[in-house]
């Protein structure tokens, strides 16, 4: 379960990932990563282990594919309820969903996750993205305090 935001240039996220019934403890490990080659700052929703494979393939590239005109071939396998995001400064928000790369035009935010309803809601009520991201961790049982985040500014 999860809630991730975004808002005028910051990422956030909330603490835990969870597997099945298993929850890890907060702040153990982030569903934000920041690249290392590409001046990004990865996050999913789904499997995080088909999330932290993606990132690492993508990382390996030395041409990223959403940089290109015409889509680069790359082999990433997400299955059907795994999303990933990539706030980057040139493109903003992209995502790979299924077998192919979609820029998010979302009207200035958007979220993912099982607490996307209430981080959208939020952010309509004009708050940030970091806000978001507290607010449904109020009302998702999925989704758990402290709230991690970056700005794409300081990458």
């Amino acid at each position: 379960m999860t809630t991730i935001a975004v808002r005028d240039g910051i990422i956030a996220a909330d603490s835990s990932i969870t597997a099945g019934s298993t929850r890890s403890p907060p702040g153990s490990v982030s569903k934000l990563i920041l690249g290392k080659r590409h001046k990004v700052v990865y996050a999913g929703a789904g499997d995080f282990s088909l999330i932290h494979a993606a990132v690492h393939a993508l990382e390996r590239l030395r041409t990223p594919p959403w940089s290109s005109k015409v889509a680069r071939e790359c082999d990433l396998s997400l299955g059907d309820d795994t999303i990933l995001l990539v706030l980057t400064k040139k493109h903003g928000l992209i995502t790979f969903e299924g077998e192919g790369w979609y820029p998010i035009n979302s009207g200035g935010f958007y979220a993912i996750g099982s607490g996307e309803t209430a981080a959208l809601a939020a952010m309509w009520c004009g708050k940030s993205a970091v806000e978001a991201v507290e607010i449904a961790c109020k009302v998702d049982t999925g989704s758990t305090l402290p709230v991690l985040w970056h700005a794409i500014a300081d990458i």
